[in-house]
This record gives structure tokens, C-alpha cells and sequence, in this order.
């Protein structure tokens, strides 16, 4: 996996593992959700940091697009999040 920041032309890269896979169908009020939990071995390409976090994506699919958020929860307690959406 990689988090690359575009404006500083750096990322952070490393394997992930220890994966953990769920979903929840849709019901007549809530749309369908799939979530993997993982851990990820990461090294920055900016400085000497590296270690391991534990991530967790959510899709929550709609009729017309694919949403998502992403939270990456680092081992000096900081938390990354992201989120965006994909046409269907």
C-alpha cells in the first residue's frame, strides 16, 4: 500500500497483512457496507520513519457510486483519514 502526497512528491510505502474482511447488506433503510481492517508495515520516502499502523477501509455503495473512507491509525496515536467516492 502507498499514501503518496502529490504536492511534496513523497509517499509512504510498505506490505500490509493480518487482514480482516466484513460486509453488511442492504436493508430497506441502509445501503450495503464492506470494511477491511489491516496492519501495515510502512517506511517513508520523506524522512527515516517507519513502522507499523493499523488501517480500516469503508465502502458504503449506494445506487449510483461507491463512497469510501479510509483511517489509518498510527502507532504515536495520530490518525490519518481519508475519503472520497467512485462513480459506478
Amino acid at each position: 500500500m502507498s499514501i503518496i502526497f502529490l504536492n511534496s512528491n513523497s509517499q509512504s510505502f510498505g506490505v500490509i497483512g493480518e487482514p480482516y474482511f466484513s460486509e453488511t447488506p442492504a436493508t430497506p433503510t441502509s445501503y450495503r457496507t464492506s470494511s477491511t481492517t489491516f496492519s501495515w508495515w510502512y517506511k517513508n520516502s520523506y524522512d527515516d520513519n517507519s513502522g507499523k499502523a493499523r488501517a480500516i477501509i469503508t465502502k458504503i455503495y449506494n445506487d449510483n457510486q461507491i463512497l469510501f473512507t479510509c483511517h489509518v491509525y498510527l502507532e504515536n496515536g495520530n490518525v490519518l483519514a481519508f475519503s472520497g467516492y467512485k462513480q459506478r
